[in-house]
Protein backbone atom coordinates (compact mmCIF):
# COMPACT_ATOMS: atom_id res chain seq x y z
CA UNK A 1 0.00 0.00 0.00
CA UNK A 2 2.81 2.39 0.93
CA UNK A 3 4.61 1.74 -2.38
CA UNK A 4 1.36 2.34 -4.30
CA UNK A 5 0.78 5.63 -2.46
CA UNK A 6 4.35 6.81 -3.11
CA UNK A 7 4.04 6.04 -6.83
CA UNK A 8 0.75 7.98 -7.03
CA UNK A 9 2.28 11.07 -5.45
CA UNK A 10 5.44 10.96 -7.57
CA UNK A 11 3.32 10.68 -10.74
CA UNK A 12 1.11 13.56 -9.56
CA UNK A 13 4.10 15.84 -8.94
CA UNK A 14 5.57 15.21 -12.39
CA UNK A 15 2.26 15.57 -14.23
CA UNK A 16 1.26 18.73 -12.36
CA UNK A 17 4.68 20.30 -12.98
CA UNK A 18 4.37 19.54 -16.70
CA UNK A 19 0.84 20.99 -16.70
CA UNK A 20 2.02 24.24 -15.13
CA UNK A 21 4.91 24.58 -17.58
CA UNK A 22 2.91 23.90 -20.76
CA UNK A 23 -0.84 24.62 -20.66
CA UNK A 24 -1.70 26.48 -17.43
CA UNK A 25 -1.94 29.85 -19.27
CA UNK A 26 -4.12 28.66 -22.16
CA UNK A 27 -7.71 29.76 -22.65
CA UNK A 28 -8.94 26.27 -23.63
CA UNK A 29 -10.75 25.89 -20.32
CA UNK A 30 -12.80 22.85 -21.35
CA UNK A 31 -9.67 21.05 -22.59
CA UNK A 32 -7.83 22.05 -19.42
CA UNK A 33 -10.62 20.54 -17.33
CA UNK A 34 -10.29 17.26 -19.22
CA UNK A 35 -6.50 17.35 -18.78
CA UNK A 36 -6.81 17.81 -15.00
CA UNK A 37 -9.12 14.79 -14.84
CA UNK A 38 -6.61 12.77 -16.89
CA UNK A 39 -3.78 13.77 -14.53
CA UNK A 40 -5.73 12.28 -11.63
CA UNK A 41 -6.57 9.17 -13.67
CA UNK A 42 -2.98 8.58 -14.84
CA UNK A 43 -1.59 9.10 -11.33
CA UNK A 44 -4.00 6.45 -10.00
CA UNK A 45 -3.50 3.97 -12.87
CA UNK A 46 0.28 4.10 -13.36
CA UNK A 47 1.09 1.97 -10.29
CA UNK A 48 -1.66 -0.54 -11.16
CA UNK A 49 -1.07 -1.17 -14.89
CA UNK A 50 1.12 -4.22 -15.53
CA UNK A 51 3.61 -4.27 -18.42
CA UNK A 52 6.17 -6.58 -16.80
CA UNK A 53 6.28 -8.93 -19.80
CA UNK A 54 7.47 -6.07 -22.03
CA UNK A 55 10.11 -4.96 -19.51
CA UNK A 56 11.51 -8.52 -19.26
CA UNK A 57 11.86 -8.75 -23.04
CA UNK A 58 13.88 -5.51 -23.23
CA UNK A 59 17.58 -5.92 -22.30
CA UNK A 60 17.93 -2.27 -21.30
CA UNK A 61 14.97 -2.47 -18.95
CA UNK A 62 16.30 -5.69 -17.42
CA UNK A 63 19.65 -3.99 -16.76
CA UNK A 64 17.90 -1.07 -15.03
CA UNK A 65 15.88 -3.54 -12.96
CA UNK A 66 19.13 -5.28 -11.92
CA UNK A 67 20.54 -2.00 -10.62
CA UNK A 68 17.29 -1.24 -8.76
CA UNK A 69 17.23 -4.73 -7.19
CA UNK A 70 20.85 -4.50 -6.02
CA UNK A 71 20.15 -1.14 -4.37
CA UNK A 72 16.62 -1.27 -2.96
CA UNK A 73 15.33 -4.87 -2.86
CA UNK A 74 14.21 -5.65 0.68
CA UNK A 75 15.10 -8.85 2.54
CA UNK A 76 12.92 -10.39 5.24
CA UNK A 77 14.85 -10.40 8.53
CA UNK A 78 13.64 -12.33 11.57
CA UNK A 79 15.19 -11.28 14.88
CA UNK A 80 15.47 -13.40 18.02
CA UNK A 81 13.59 -10.75 20.01
CA UNK A 82 10.12 -9.40 19.41
CA UNK A 83 10.23 -6.01 17.75
CA UNK A 84 8.46 -2.97 19.17
CA UNK A 85 7.01 0.05 17.44
CA UNK A 86 9.08 0.97 14.39
CA UNK A 87 9.46 4.30 12.63
CA UNK A 88 7.28 2.96 9.80
CA UNK A 89 4.46 2.29 12.27
CA UNK A 90 4.81 5.85 13.56
CA UNK A 91 4.63 7.32 10.05
CA UNK A 92 1.56 5.24 9.23
CA UNK A 93 -0.06 6.41 12.47
CA UNK A 94 0.59 10.07 11.65
CA UNK A 95 -0.75 9.55 8.12
CA UNK A 96 -3.90 7.91 9.47
CA UNK A 97 -4.52 10.77 11.91
CA UNK A 98 -4.18 13.32 9.09
CA UNK A 99 -6.65 11.44 6.89
CA UNK A 100 -9.11 11.10 9.75
CA UNK A 101 -9.01 14.81 10.67
CA UNK A 102 -9.45 15.99 7.08
CA UNK A 103 -12.24 13.46 6.49
CA UNK A 104 -14.13 14.78 9.50
CA UNK A 105 -13.65 18.30 8.14
CA UNK A 106 -15.16 17.28 4.79
CA UNK A 107 -18.09 15.54 6.49
CA UNK A 108 -18.79 18.71 8.49
CA UNK A 109 -18.77 20.82 5.31
CA UNK A 110 -21.22 18.45 3.61
CA UNK A 111 -23.43 18.48 6.70
CA UNK A 112 -23.42 22.30 6.70
CA UNK A 113 -24.62 22.43 3.09
CA UNK A 114 -27.36 19.85 3.72
CA UNK A 115 -28.44 21.82 6.77
CA UNK A 116 -28.76 24.97 4.62
CA UNK A 117 -30.87 23.04 2.11
CA UNK A 118 -33.25 21.96 4.86
CA UNK A 119 -33.61 25.20 6.87
CA UNK A 120 -33.43 27.84 4.10
CA UNK A 121 -36.45 29.30 2.29
CA UNK A 122 -36.87 28.72 -1.45
CA UNK A 123 -37.62 31.19 -4.21
CA UNK A 124 -37.96 31.07 -7.99
CA UNK A 125 -35.38 33.25 -9.78
CA UNK A 126 -35.42 33.28 -13.59
CA UNK A 127 -37.14 29.91 -13.56
CA UNK A 128 -34.57 28.35 -11.21
CA UNK A 129 -35.25 27.35 -7.59
CA UNK A 130 -32.71 28.99 -5.28
CA UNK A 131 -32.17 28.70 -1.53
CA UNK A 132 -32.15 32.04 0.26
CA UNK A 133 -29.24 32.92 2.53
CA UNK A 134 -29.74 34.80 5.80
CA UNK A 135 -28.50 38.34 5.33
CA UNK A 136 -25.99 39.38 2.73
CA UNK A 137 -23.62 36.80 1.34
CA UNK A 138 -21.85 35.80 -1.82
CA UNK A 139 -23.80 33.39 -4.05
CA UNK A 140 -22.55 29.82 -4.32
CA UNK A 141 -23.72 26.43 -5.61
CA UNK A 142 -23.23 22.74 -4.87
CA UNK A 143 -24.42 20.22 -7.46
CA UNK A 144 -28.05 21.23 -8.25
CA UNK A 145 -28.50 23.59 -5.26
CA UNK A 146 -27.98 27.34 -5.72
CA UNK A 147 -27.67 29.64 -2.68
CA UNK A 148 -28.01 33.45 -2.82
CA UNK A 149 -29.76 36.53 -1.46
CA UNK A 150 -31.58 38.10 -4.50
CA UNK A 151 -32.62 41.31 -2.76
CA UNK A 152 -28.99 42.48 -2.59
CA UNK A 153 -28.57 42.23 -6.37
CA UNK A 154 -29.81 44.47 -9.17
CA UNK A 155 -31.52 43.10 -12.24
CA UNK A 156 -28.47 42.85 -14.48
CA UNK A 157 -26.23 41.64 -11.69
CA UNK A 158 -28.81 39.01 -10.73
CA UNK A 159 -28.82 37.71 -14.31
CA UNK A 160 -25.00 37.47 -14.33
CA UNK A 161 -25.02 35.53 -11.05
CA UNK A 162 -27.68 33.13 -12.33
CA UNK A 163 -25.75 32.44 -15.55
CA UNK A 164 -22.56 31.91 -13.54
CA UNK A 165 -24.09 29.49 -11.03
CA UNK A 166 -26.20 27.65 -13.60
CA UNK A 167 -22.98 26.94 -15.51
CA UNK A 168 -21.61 25.26 -12.39
CA UNK A 169 -24.81 23.25 -11.95
CA UNK A 170 -25.24 22.11 -15.56
CA UNK A 171 -21.55 21.28 -15.95
CA UNK A 172 -21.46 19.19 -12.73
CA UNK A 173 -18.53 21.27 -11.55
CA UNK A 174 -19.14 20.17 -7.96
CA UNK A 175 -18.04 16.67 -8.99
CA UNK A 176 -14.60 18.04 -9.89
CA UNK A 177 -14.43 19.97 -6.62
CA UNK A 178 -15.46 16.98 -4.48
CA UNK A 179 -13.02 14.57 -6.17
CA UNK A 180 -10.09 16.97 -5.82
CA UNK A 181 -11.00 17.36 -2.15
CA UNK A 182 -11.00 13.59 -1.61
CA UNK A 183 -7.69 13.21 -3.42
CA UNK A 184 -6.07 15.92 -1.30
CA UNK A 185 -7.28 14.12 1.83
CA UNK A 186 -5.69 10.81 0.80
CA UNK A 187 -2.47 12.60 -0.22
CA UNK A 188 -2.58 15.35 2.40
CA UNK A 189 1.19 15.20 2.97
CA UNK A 190 1.89 16.12 -0.67
CA UNK A 191 1.70 19.89 -1.34
CA UNK A 192 1.15 19.19 -5.04
CA UNK A 193 -2.20 17.56 -4.23
CA UNK A 194 -3.39 20.85 -2.69
CA UNK A 195 -2.03 22.82 -5.65
CA UNK A 196 -4.00 20.52 -7.97
CA UNK A 197 -7.18 21.16 -5.98
CA UNK A 198 -6.63 24.91 -6.27
CA UNK A 199 -6.01 24.61 -10.02
CA UNK A 200 -9.23 22.59 -10.49
CA UNK A 201 -11.35 25.15 -8.63
CA UNK A 202 -9.81 28.10 -10.45
CA UNK A 203 -10.37 26.53 -13.88
CA UNK A 204 -14.04 25.94 -13.02
CA UNK A 205 -14.39 29.65 -12.28
CA UNK A 206 -12.76 30.42 -15.63
CA UNK A 207 -15.40 28.26 -17.33
CA UNK A 208 -18.26 30.01 -15.51
CA UNK A 209 -16.85 33.48 -16.24
CA UNK A 210 -16.53 32.57 -19.92
CA UNK A 211 -20.20 31.52 -19.98
CA UNK A 212 -21.25 34.86 -18.49
CA UNK A 213 -19.31 36.80 -21.15
CA UNK A 214 -20.57 34.54 -23.94
CA UNK A 215 -24.16 35.30 -22.82
CA UNK A 216 -23.69 38.89 -24.00
CA UNK A 217 -22.83 40.58 -20.72
CA UNK A 218 -20.33 43.44 -20.80
CA UNK A 219 -16.84 42.45 -19.62
CA UNK A 220 -16.15 45.64 -17.64
CA UNK A 221 -19.49 45.75 -15.81
CA UNK A 222 -19.15 42.06 -14.90
CA UNK A 223 -15.65 42.65 -13.52
CA UNK A 224 -16.88 45.59 -11.43
CA UNK A 225 -19.67 43.36 -10.18
CA UNK A 226 -17.09 40.77 -9.04
CA UNK A 227 -15.10 43.44 -7.24
CA UNK A 228 -18.22 44.65 -5.49
CA UNK A 229 -18.93 41.17 -4.13
CA UNK A 230 -15.31 40.41 -3.26
CA UNK A 231 -15.78 40.87 0.47
CA UNK A 232 -19.20 39.26 0.81
CA UNK A 233 -17.94 35.83 1.75
CA UNK A 234 -20.88 33.66 2.89
CA UNK A 235 -20.78 32.68 6.50
CA UNK A 236 -22.86 29.55 6.01
CA UNK A 237 -21.18 28.20 2.88
CA UNK A 238 -18.59 25.42 2.83
CA UNK A 239 -15.24 25.50 1.10
CA UNK A 240 -16.22 22.67 -1.23
CA UNK A 241 -18.94 24.80 -2.82
CA UNK A 242 -18.48 26.85 -6.01
CA UNK A 243 -18.39 30.46 -4.82
CA UNK A 244 -19.33 33.29 -7.15
CA UNK A 245 -16.57 35.57 -5.87
CA UNK A 246 -13.91 32.94 -5.34
CA UNK A 247 -10.55 34.57 -4.73
CA UNK A 248 -8.11 35.43 -6.13
CA UNK A 249 -10.16 37.70 -8.34
CA UNK A 250 -7.01 39.11 -9.91
CA UNK A 251 -6.36 35.88 -11.81
CA UNK A 252 -9.98 35.69 -13.00
CA UNK A 253 -9.98 39.27 -14.26
CA UNK A 254 -6.62 38.83 -16.00
CA UNK A 255 -7.86 35.65 -17.68
CA UNK A 256 -11.04 37.43 -18.91
CA UNK A 257 -8.91 40.17 -20.47
CA UNK A 258 -6.39 37.71 -21.92
CA UNK A 259 -6.19 37.21 -25.66
CA UNK A 260 -7.63 33.89 -26.81
CA UNK A 261 -5.00 31.17 -27.38
CA UNK A 262 -4.44 30.06 -30.98
CA UNK A 263 -5.99 26.74 -31.98
CA UNK A 264 -2.56 25.35 -32.80
CA UNK A 265 -1.79 25.53 -29.10
CA UNK A 266 -3.97 22.46 -28.58
CA UNK A 267 -1.10 20.33 -29.94
CA UNK A 268 0.76 20.85 -26.64
CA UNK A 269 -1.74 18.63 -24.86
CA UNK A 270 -0.48 15.63 -26.86
CA UNK A 271 2.85 15.86 -24.99
CA UNK A 272 1.19 14.32 -21.94
CA UNK A 273 1.08 10.92 -23.70
CA UNK A 274 4.87 10.22 -23.72
CA UNK A 275 5.15 11.46 -20.13
CA UNK A 276 2.44 9.04 -19.01
CA UNK A 277 4.21 6.24 -20.93
CA UNK A 278 7.52 6.99 -19.21
CA UNK A 279 5.85 6.90 -15.79
CA UNK A 280 4.25 3.57 -16.66
CA UNK A 281 7.62 2.11 -17.71
CA UNK A 282 9.41 3.24 -14.55
CA UNK A 283 6.61 1.87 -12.37
CA UNK A 284 6.89 -1.60 -13.93
CA UNK A 285 10.68 -1.71 -13.50
CA UNK A 286 10.14 -1.94 -9.74
CA UNK A 287 7.95 -5.03 -10.16
CA UNK A 288 10.56 -6.79 -12.30
CA UNK A 289 13.28 -5.83 -9.83
CA UNK A 290 11.32 -7.66 -7.14
CA UNK A 291 11.85 -10.96 -8.98
CA UNK A 292 15.47 -10.20 -9.81
CA UNK A 293 16.05 -9.48 -6.15
CA UNK A 294 15.40 -13.15 -5.45
CA UNK A 295 18.77 -13.86 -7.08
CA UNK A 296 20.58 -11.57 -4.64
CA UNK A 297 20.89 -14.26 -1.91
CA UNK A 298 23.02 -16.31 -4.31
CA UNK A 299 25.45 -13.41 -4.66
CA UNK A 300 25.52 -13.02 -0.90
CA UNK A 301 26.31 -16.72 -0.56
CA UNK A 302 29.27 -16.38 -2.91
CA UNK A 303 30.50 -13.37 -0.93
CA UNK A 304 30.22 -15.40 2.27
CA UNK A 305 32.28 -18.20 0.75
CA UNK A 306 34.91 -15.71 -0.37
CA UNK A 307 35.11 -14.28 3.14
CA UNK A 308 35.52 -17.79 4.55
CA UNK A 309 38.34 -18.44 2.09
CA UNK A 310 40.00 -15.19 3.17
CA UNK A 311 39.72 -16.14 6.83
CA UNK A 312 41.18 -19.57 6.07
CA UNK A 313 44.17 -18.01 4.35
CA UNK A 314 44.83 -15.73 7.28
CA UNK A 315 44.46 -18.62 9.75
CA UNK A 316 47.04 -20.60 7.78
CA UNK A 317 49.42 -17.64 7.75
CA UNK A 318 49.28 -17.05 11.50
CA UNK A 319 50.43 -20.55 12.53
CA UNK A 320 53.40 -20.13 10.18
CA UNK A 321 54.41 -17.00 12.02
CA UNK A 322 53.92 -18.80 15.33
CA UNK A 323 56.18 -21.66 14.20
CA UNK A 324 58.85 -19.14 13.27
CA UNK A 325 58.74 -17.74 16.80
CA UNK A 326 58.83 -21.22 18.31
CA UNK A 327 61.95 -22.03 16.28
CA UNK A 328 63.70 -19.18 18.03
CA UNK A 329 62.78 -20.37 21.53
CA UNK A 330 65.51 -23.05 21.74
CA UNK A 331 68.08 -20.36 20.94
CA UNK A 332 66.77 -18.27 23.78
CA UNK A 333 66.97 -21.33 26.04
CA UNK A 334 70.60 -21.89 25.06
CA UNK A 335 71.33 -18.25 25.79
CA UNK A 336 69.88 -18.66 29.24
CA UNK A 337 72.09 -21.74 29.80
CA UNK A 338 75.09 -19.77 28.59
CA UNK A 339 74.17 -17.04 31.01
CA UNK A 340 74.03 -19.48 33.89
CA UNK A 341 77.37 -20.94 32.86
CA UNK A 342 78.80 -17.45 32.63
CA UNK A 343 77.59 -16.72 36.14
CA UNK A 344 79.30 -19.88 37.39
CA UNK A 345 82.47 -18.83 35.72
CA UNK A 346 82.17 -15.35 37.20
CA UNK A 347 81.97 -16.86 40.63
CA UNK A 348 85.33 -18.41 39.99
CA UNK A 349 86.83 -15.42 38.20
CA UNK A 350 85.42 -12.03 39.08
CA UNK A 351 87.75 -10.34 36.57
CA UNK A 352 85.87 -11.89 33.56
CA UNK A 353 82.34 -10.95 34.80
CA UNK A 354 81.87 -7.81 32.72
CA UNK A 355 83.19 -9.41 29.51
CA UNK A 356 80.96 -12.48 29.78
CA UNK A 357 77.86 -10.37 30.53
CA UNK A 358 78.42 -8.33 27.37
CA UNK A 359 78.64 -11.50 25.29
CA UNK A 360 75.36 -12.79 26.70
CA UNK A 361 73.56 -9.51 25.95
CA UNK A 362 74.90 -9.53 22.40
CA UNK A 363 73.66 -13.08 21.80
CA UNK A 364 70.18 -12.11 23.10
CA UNK A 365 69.98 -9.10 20.82
CA UNK A 366 70.93 -11.18 17.79
CA UNK A 367 68.32 -13.83 18.63
CA UNK A 368 65.56 -11.23 19.04
CA UNK A 369 66.54 -9.56 15.75
CA UNK A 370 66.28 -12.89 13.92
CA UNK A 371 62.85 -13.53 15.46
CA UNK A 372 61.61 -10.07 14.40
CA UNK A 373 62.78 -10.68 10.84
CA UNK A 374 60.94 -14.00 10.74
CA UNK A 375 57.70 -12.37 12.00
CA UNK A 376 57.96 -9.60 9.42
CA UNK A 377 58.44 -12.12 6.60
CA UNK A 378 55.47 -14.22 7.65
CA UNK A 379 53.27 -11.13 8.09
CA UNK A 380 54.14 -10.08 4.52
CA UNK A 381 53.12 -13.54 3.31
CA UNK A 382 49.81 -13.26 5.21
CA UNK A 383 49.09 -9.84 3.68
CA UNK A 384 49.84 -11.22 0.22
CA UNK A 385 47.44 -14.12 0.86
CA UNK A 386 44.76 -11.67 1.99
CA UNK A 387 45.13 -9.61 -1.19
CA UNK A 388 44.80 -12.74 -3.30
CA UNK A 389 41.66 -13.71 -1.36
CA UNK A 390 40.14 -10.27 -1.97
CA UNK A 391 40.83 -10.61 -5.69
CA UNK A 392 39.13 -14.02 -5.71
CA UNK A 393 36.17 -12.51 -3.80
CA UNK A 394 35.76 -9.76 -6.39
CA UNK A 395 35.87 -12.33 -9.18
CA UNK A 396 33.30 -14.48 -7.38
CA UNK A 397 30.91 -11.55 -6.86
CA UNK A 398 31.19 -10.46 -10.47
CA UNK A 399 30.58 -14.02 -11.65
CA UNK A 400 27.54 -14.27 -9.37
CA UNK A 401 26.06 -11.06 -10.83
CA UNK A 402 26.61 -12.38 -14.36
CA UNK A 403 24.93 -15.64 -13.37
CA UNK A 404 21.96 -13.69 -11.97
CA UNK A 405 21.57 -11.77 -15.26
CA UNK A 406 21.80 -15.02 -17.21
CA UNK A 407 19.10 -16.55 -15.01
CA UNK A 408 16.78 -13.59 -15.65
CA UNK A 409 17.30 -13.87 -19.42
CA UNK A 410 16.78 -17.65 -19.28
CA UNK A 411 13.58 -17.11 -17.31
CA UNK A 412 12.24 -14.77 -20.03
CA UNK A 413 13.20 -17.24 -22.78
CA UNK A 414 11.55 -20.10 -20.93
CA UNK A 415 8.10 -18.64 -21.80
CA UNK A 416 8.39 -20.20 -25.27
CA UNK A 417 9.55 -23.65 -24.05
CA UNK A 418 6.90 -26.36 -24.33
CA UNK A 419 8.44 -28.60 -21.69
CA UNK A 420 8.16 -25.93 -18.99
CA UNK A 421 6.08 -26.69 -15.89
CA UNK A 422 2.85 -24.81 -15.44
CA UNK A 423 4.11 -22.99 -12.35
CA UNK A 424 7.39 -21.92 -14.00
CA UNK A 425 5.69 -19.46 -16.39
CA UNK A 426 6.09 -15.71 -16.05
CA UNK A 427 2.54 -14.46 -15.49
CA UNK A 428 1.22 -11.10 -16.51
CA UNK A 429 0.42 -10.45 -12.86
CA UNK A 430 2.54 -11.94 -10.06
CA UNK A 431 0.80 -13.44 -7.01
CA UNK A 432 0.92 -11.38 -3.85
CA UNK A 433 0.12 -11.71 -0.18
CA UNK A 434 -3.27 -10.22 0.84
CA UNK A 435 -2.58 -6.59 1.67
CA UNK A 436 0.77 -6.50 -0.17
CA UNK A 437 4.41 -7.05 0.78
CA UNK A 438 4.19 -4.93 3.96
CA UNK A 439 1.59 -7.25 5.50
CA UNK A 440 3.66 -10.25 4.37
CA UNK A 441 6.63 -8.89 6.31
CA UNK A 442 4.46 -8.30 9.38
CA UNK A 443 3.00 -11.81 9.11
CA UNK A 444 6.46 -13.38 9.06
CA UNK A 445 7.79 -11.18 11.88
CA UNK A 446 4.81 -12.06 14.14
CA UNK A 447 4.53 -15.79 13.42
CA UNK A 448 8.17 -16.93 13.11
CA UNK A 449 9.58 -18.00 16.50
CA UNK A 450 13.33 -18.26 16.82
CA UNK A 451 14.11 -21.79 18.16
CA UNK A 452 15.64 -21.59 21.64
CA UNK A 453 18.30 -24.16 20.84
CA UNK A 454 19.32 -22.20 17.73
CA UNK A 455 19.62 -19.02 19.82
CA UNK A 456 21.73 -20.86 22.41
CA UNK A 457 23.97 -22.30 19.68
CA UNK A 458 24.16 -18.84 18.04
CA UNK A 459 22.95 -20.21 14.70
CA UNK A 460 21.85 -17.61 12.15
CA UNK A 461 21.72 -17.01 8.42
CA UNK A 462 19.36 -16.88 5.43
CA UNK A 463 16.83 -19.60 4.61
CA UNK A 464 15.48 -19.59 1.03
CA UNK A 465 11.99 -21.11 0.78
CA UNK A 466 10.28 -21.91 -2.52
CA UNK A 467 6.60 -22.68 -2.88
CA UNK A 468 3.80 -22.68 -5.46
CA UNK A 469 0.85 -20.28 -5.31
CA UNK A 470 -2.02 -22.29 -6.80
CA UNK A 471 -4.87 -20.93 -8.92
CA UNK A 472 -7.07 -20.71 -5.82
CA UNK A 473 -4.37 -18.82 -3.88
CA UNK A 474 -3.34 -21.73 -1.65
CA UNK A 475 0.35 -22.25 -0.85
CA UNK A 476 1.70 -25.74 -1.68
CA UNK A 477 4.97 -27.60 -2.39
CA UNK A 478 6.94 -25.57 0.15
CA UNK A 479 10.61 -26.61 0.01
CA UNK A 480 13.97 -25.40 1.28
CA UNK A 481 16.07 -24.07 -1.57
CA UNK A 482 18.93 -23.04 0.74
CA UNK A 483 19.43 -24.55 4.18
CA UNK A 484 21.42 -23.21 7.15
CA UNK A 485 20.16 -25.35 10.07
CA UNK A 486 17.46 -28.08 10.41
CA UNK A 487 15.61 -26.22 13.18
CA UNK A 488 15.62 -22.88 11.37
CA UNK A 489 14.61 -24.64 8.11
CA UNK A 490 11.71 -26.36 9.87
CA UNK A 491 10.51 -23.07 11.43
CA UNK A 492 10.57 -21.26 8.07
CA UNK A 493 8.62 -24.14 6.41
CA UNK A 494 6.06 -24.20 9.26
CA UNK A 495 5.19 -20.54 8.90
CA UNK A 496 5.13 -20.61 5.08
CA UNK A 497 2.84 -23.66 5.02
CA UNK A 498 0.52 -21.92 7.49
CA UNK A 499 0.10 -18.80 5.30
CA UNK A 500 -3.41 -17.71 4.34
CA UNK A 501 -4.46 -17.85 0.72
CA UNK A 502 -2.62 -15.44 -1.62
CA UNK A 503 -4.01 -13.41 -4.48
CA UNK A 504 -3.08 -15.74 -7.39
CA UNK A 505 -1.09 -14.66 -10.44
CA UNK A 506 -2.89 -14.28 -13.77
CA UNK A 507 -2.10 -15.02 -17.41
CA UNK A 508 -4.42 -13.74 -20.14
CA UNK A 509 -6.89 -12.76 -17.45
CA UNK A 510 -7.04 -16.26 -15.89
CA UNK A 511 -5.42 -17.45 -12.62
CA UNK A 512 -2.37 -19.71 -13.01
CA UNK A 513 0.01 -21.64 -10.75
CA UNK A 514 3.16 -19.60 -10.03
CA UNK A 515 6.39 -20.63 -8.28
CA UNK A 516 7.50 -18.06 -5.67
CA UNK A 517 10.81 -17.70 -3.83
CA UNK A 518 10.97 -16.08 -0.39
CA UNK A 519 14.26 -15.30 1.43
CA UNK A 520 14.01 -15.36 5.26
CA UNK A 521 16.99 -14.17 7.30
CA UNK A 522 17.42 -15.32 10.88
CA UNK A 523 19.62 -12.84 12.72
CA UNK A 524 20.70 -12.82 16.36
CA UNK A 525 20.97 -9.54 18.20
CA UNK A 526 23.60 -8.92 20.87
CA UNK A 527 22.90 -10.49 24.30
CA UNK A 528 20.14 -12.61 22.81
CA UNK A 529 19.05 -15.42 25.16
CA UNK A 530 16.30 -18.03 24.63
CA UNK A 531 12.92 -16.84 25.86
CA UNK A 532 14.20 -13.34 26.70
CA UNK A 533 12.63 -10.36 25.01
CA UNK A 534 14.02 -6.84 25.02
Amino acid sequence: MAIYLIKINVALMLLYGFYRLTVSRDTFFGLRRLTLWLIYAVALMVPALNLEYWVRDTPTMVSMANVYADTFYPVVVVKAQASGITWMDMLLGIYGVGVAVLSLRLVWQLFSILRLVVISRKQEVEGITVHLLKGEGSPFSFFRWVFMYPSTLEGKQLHEVMVHECTHVSGLHSLDTLFSELFSIVCWFNPFAWLMKQEVRMNLEYLADESVLSDGNARKSYQYHLLGLAYRQPKDSAQIANNFNLLPLKKRIKMMNKRRTSEIGKAKYLLFAPLAGALLMVSNIESVAREIGEQIPEVAEVQQKAEQALNTDVAVANPMAKEAIEVMNPAESEEMDAEKAAEAELSKAEEAKTEEADKVAEVKAEAKAEAAKAEEAKAAEAAKAAEEAKAEEAKAVEQAKQNAEVKVKNKAQADTTKKKKSWDCIPETMPYFPGGRELLLKYLAVNIKYPASAVKAKKQGRVIVTFIVQKDGSVTHAKIAKSIDPELDAEALRVVRGMPKWIPGTQLGKPVNVKYTLPVKFSLQKDATPGKKK
